[in-house]
Parts: C-alpha cells; sequence; structure tokens
C-alpha cells in the first residue's frame, strides 16, 4: 500500500514537467498607419491599419516558433493624431482586433477623450481571450472605432503604438 502514494507523486512530477514551463515576452508593433477617409459624419466612424504579422525573427531571437505561442494580450495602445490635428473633435475611441479568420474583438477604449491632445493612451480591457491566435494569422488588421462630435471634410490620420505580451512554451 505504500507504493500507491509514491506512484501518484511521480505521475504528478511527470505531468508537471511535461506540460513545460512558459516565458512571457514583450512585443512592440510601431507606427501603424491608420486612416479614415472623409468626409466623415458626426457619430461613429472607422479608421483602419494592417500589420503584416512577421515574428519570424522576433521569435528565432527568443529560440521559440509560431507554434509555441500560447498566449497574447495587450499591455499598452497609443495613438497619435496627425496632420496639425487634435482629438478634439473626437469624443471617444475603441480599439479591436481583426484577421480573416479571426473573429473581431474589442480591446481598449478611451472615454471620454482629453482636450487639446494630440497622444492619447487607451485604456486595455481586462477580457482579452484568444488573442493569440491573430498573431498565427498573415495580417492583422487594427480597427478604431471614433464617436466624432461633428462632421468634417478631412481625412482622419493616426499613427498607432501597441505593446503585447506573448507567452511561449519553453
Amino acid at each position: 500500500m505504500k507504493i500507491l502514494p509514491i506512484l501518484c507523486l511521480i505521475g504528478i512530477a511527470i505531468t508537471f514537467f511535461s506540460c513545460g514551463q512558459s516565458q512571457n515576452h514583450t512585443f512592440t508593433i510601431e507606427n501603424v498607419e491608420l486612416s479614415s477617409e472623409g468626409p466623415l459624419f458626426q457619430g461613429i466612424n472607422t479608421a483602419t491599419g494592417m500589420y503584416e504579422v512577421d515574428l519570424e525573427e522576433f521569435l528565432n531571437s527568443i529560440g521559440a516558433q509560431i507554434s509555441d505561442i500560447r498566449q497574447a494580450k495587450l499591455l499598452s495602445a497609443e495613438l497619435i493624431i496627425m496632420d496639425s490635428m487634435n482629438f478634439n473633435i473626437i469624443g471617444d475611441v475603441s480599439l479591436l482586433l481583426a484577421g480573416e479568420n479571426t473573429e473581431m474583438k474589442s480591446l481598449a477604449v478611451l472615454n471620454p477623450i482629453p482636450d487639446d491632445v494630440t497622444k492619447i493612451q487607451l485604456q486595455i480591457a481586462e477580457e482579452q481571450s484568444k488573442i493569440a491566435n491573430y498573431f498565427k494569422e498573415e495580417n492583422l488588421t487594427f480597427v478604431v472605432d471614433l464617436d466624432l462630435l461633428q462632421d468634417t471634410m478631412v481625412d482622419l490620420r493616426m499613427l498607432g503604438n501597441f505593446i503585447f505580451e506573448l507567452q511561449t512554451k519553453n
């Protein structure tokens, strides 16, 4: 009867070590061009930007491959408005991610936007399930829903800077 507890402990140890440890890595996507072409009308308008997912160099530097990505989450999202404008005509923004084979997910918001700023830091959503799937696609589409406070004839152009945490298995 003393052998049963020993076998259980061995089984638990094998299970623990076979699952492997995971490591977290910071991955930054900078200067994503997001645009919404005018004329734009009061209410919700959308700006989009595409990022070609190319993680090969990054993953090689950490000794991993695409299949090693277990989880991902957005840590930081910054938007910078361009063309000598500020965010005054925008009441609030929402950031969503989309991919060809993944459903659109909302990841960050800012409501209200402070007056007279050209750069904003979005508030990151607590719930971010299945974000790793986006990094397994060829392209990642950043979608920014803008709630305009007034009509405008000009294009809205922004740059997006995003920091993600990628969890990989060893």
